[in-house]
């Protein structure tokens, strides 16, 4: 059974995720699993498996490269990000107390706030072995893509049959 948690949230999580499974399972519905990702200022994920690998895309727009950290560790693979500035939720400030060409963030005074780029943290935990020494992982326009190998041990081997 795949495994996604966010950190605070892990044991209501497992919970939601066990109780969508049953409720699939009743009444025939292909709903995917709870995820939270979106919520709480954490990424969405997609997650698939083909071949000999699982491929994870989480959308992590105003990001950058080095600000993402991932590891893996047994059958987990944990993605973070810790943006250099934080765009918090500020909105105390008054336009009467900034400089009308005001570009720098923190002195900014804002009409309207609906992105955000917050630190995150997930974890995804397999139901098989994976190779930690060959993951992969590029950032492209906001968009994090992670190859993750199955071990030697997790793929399928072709046994041959011999006749006697």
């Amino acid at each position: 059974m795949l495994r996604i948690s966010t950190n605070a949230l892990a044991p209501v999580e497992t919970l939601r995720a066990d109780m969508d499974q049953v409720l699939a399972d009743l009444f025939g519905t292909s709903r995917g699993r709870f995820d939270l990702g979106g919520r709480h200022g954490n990424p969405p994920l997609d997650i698939w498996e083909q071949d000999e690998s699982v491929y994870l895309e989480a959308s992590v727009p105003g990001i950058a490269e080095d600000e993402i950290e991932i590891t893996a560790l047994g059958r987990k693979v944990t993605l973070s990000g810790t943006p250099k500035t934080e765009v918090a939720d500020d909105r105390s400030e008054t336009a009467e107390d900034q400089p009308a060409a005001a570009t720098e963030p923190s002195s900014r005074t804002y009409y309207a706030r609906e992105r955000c780029v917050r630190a995150f943290r997930r974890e995804v935990e397999f139901p098989f072995d994976i190779d930690a020494e060959k993951i992969d992982a590029n950032l492209d326009h906001g968009l994090l893509r992670v190859v993750i190998p199955k071990a030697p041990s997790a793929r399928p081997r072709k046994i041959s049959v011999q006749v006697k």
